[in-house]
């Protein structure tokens, strides 16, 4: 099996770049170069054996997040492409996971949303993204630009399925994390939910660190609707956790989306005060999830609610770890290259 280099200690080494070592030794012999198997032997036949990022046009951004790549794929990335990523740089694999209209799109695009307006926030720094044009697409629809009097988000089709990707650079570290956001539609997961499906169909889940449940805060704000959204949520919550396919590494979190709409209403709110800890402790008695209450994207243009939080949960170790390939990859990569 043939290897590649990716580092030296010799400053000035063109071998990182393709070059010959500088004291002319063969990478057998040097001491100083650090070493992986080349990326081509470790991912599926349908990767071209030229590509070493996934398609799509690379640039670079400025400022703190200069010399990292930009990607203008005008899809998500697709599982063997985030595999491709992973192996490269680490990361950390997000599963949001609720049914149609929870707030999954809305979520992940408004996150990418606050680096939009300022580079800079929650002590994160925006380094890049291979999926800028998805997250556009996304956001379209909630901007002036579309002419809408209302904002929306249009719902995720199985064609357009994958992962949205942010690369960021936390203010207390010098070297960038790569976060994939999944986006899948929410008929996947009510099907799963319902047992249609197994949950391995959900690409990703068994290399996910952090796993977000949904729960609809627009059906808690409805009287007819509570009970059942519950419900579904914590029978989807259940599942996900049951599953032996999920490392026992991995994080759960249940995620009360819309907020804006629970806390105006106060019986809606006092409703989810007075079940969440049945929800919180029914299923994870020994790890319970973290709760969030967001709202990525209120009313009246007001500021979000609760994004701050959510991105620090993402960031928060151990979840930077990994050994399992994601779906529609074959073998195990080498070794995992972690960046917390």
């Amino acid at each position: 099996m043939s290897t590649v280099v990716v580092s030296c200690e010799k400053a000035g080494c063109p071998a990182p770049e393709g070059g010959a070592c500088i004291d002319g030794l063969t990478v057998e012999e040097c001491p100083n170069v650090q070493v992986e198997p080349e990326l081509d032997e470790e991912f599926p036949e349908d990767l071209s054996e030229e590509q070493t990022e996934p398609q799509g046009a690379d640039t670079t951004v400025d400022g703190d997040g200069e010399g990292f790549p930009v990607h203008t794929s005008e899809t998500t990335l697709a599982p063997a492409d985030a595999q491709l990523l992973l192996t490269r740089s680490g990361g950390c694999v997000v599963l949001l996971a609720g049914e149609e209209e929870t707030g999954k799109t809305t979520l992940a695009s408004e996150l990418y949303g606050r680096f939009v307006e300022d580079r800079g926030f929650a002590g994160w720094v925006f380094a890049g993204s291979q999926t800028l044009i998805a997250f556009e697409e996304r956001l379209h629809d909630s901007r002036l630009a579309s002419q809408r009097s209302v904002p929306v988000t249009r719902r995720t089709p199985y064609s357009a399925s994958g992962f949205l990707h942010l690369r960021l650079l936390p203010a207390s570290a010098s070297a960038p994390v790569d976060f994939l956001l999944s986006d899948f539609p929410g008929e996947l997961f009510r099907r799963v939910r319902e047992g249609q499906d197994d949950p391995d169909a959900i690409d990703g889940l068994s290399r996910s660190d952090k796993i977000a449940v949904l729960v609809d805060g627009a059906r808690l704000a409805l009287p007819s609707e509570r009970e059942m959204a519950l419900t579904q949520s914590r029978r989807l919550l259940q599942r996900l956790a049951e599953h032996s396919g999920v490392e026992s590494t991995a994080d759960f979190a249940v995620i009360v989306t819309k907020w804006d709409e629970v806390a105006c209403d106060p019986r809606a709110e006092a409703y989810w005060e007075q079940h969440r800890d049945q929800f919180l402790h029914e299923v994870l008695k020994e790890k319970p999830p973290t709760e969030f209450r967001i709202a990525a994207r209120p009313a009246a243009h007001s500021p979000p609610i609760g994004l701050d939080a959510f991105l620090e949960w993402l960031g928060r170790p151990p979840s930077m770890r990994g050994a399992t390939p994601l779906p529609g990859t074959d073998r195990h990569p080498s070794r995992w290259l972690s960046r917390i």
